[in-house]
């Protein structure tokens, strides 16, 4: 099961914390939630916190992009993939960890996330995408694994405040 959201329906509208369940009921059947789906709270204007749970695998495309008041995720320990753009604008955002099980960052996926200042990728992750911490401007220290095979281009465009060097195997992507 995937959670959607119907046309404006957490577009302000005073939400200000998600906590998605681990399983919803319909129809007297219980469904395991394992995925957050694409858009599905794109635009959310006054969301300030989300709870993921761990039966969560995938966060899907843009599926929060543009919360500019969102503070905090907990992404749970399940999450495998993050879709493109997902936390894209999220201005506000300054608290994420990052799920062991990832392997990948996407394009875009913290891109002008302003409040970002410090991020640890999880060992497991290979390949950053083009601009996925893009004007990400209060960004100071990223831990990038060792095993990072790809960093795309542009990727970290316009962190001028970081200082982290990339590993040395890395693949640097320039345009």
């Amino acid at each position: 099961v995937e959670v959607k959201k119907q046309e404006n329906e957490f577009n302000n509208n005073q939400v200000k914390t998600v906590n998605i369940p681990a399983t919803v009921t319909y129809n007297s059947q219980e469904y395991t939630v394992t995925k957050i789906a694409d858009y599905a709270f794109q635009n959310s204007n006054d969301l300030k916190e989300v709870i993921i749970p761990n039966t969560v695998t995938e966060v899907g495309k843009n599926a929060f992009q543009s919360c500019g008041k969102l503070e905090e995720v907990d992404l749970g320990e399940g999450v495998t993939a993050i879709g493109d753009s997902a936390f894209q604008g999220c201005h506000n955002l300054h608290s994420i960890l990052l799920p062991p099980g990832l392997t990948r960052i996407e394009n875009s996926t913290f891109e002008n996330c302003h409040g970002l200042n410090e991020i640890i990728i999880p060992s497991g992750v290979t390949y950053i995408g083009e601009y996925a911490f893009q004007y990400c401007d209060s960004l100071e220290t990223v831990n990038i694994p060792s095993n990072c095979e790809v960093i795309s281009k542009f990727a970290f465009a316009g962190c001028h405040n970081l200082t982290t060097p990339y590993p040395n195997n890395t693949k640097i992507i320039t345009p």
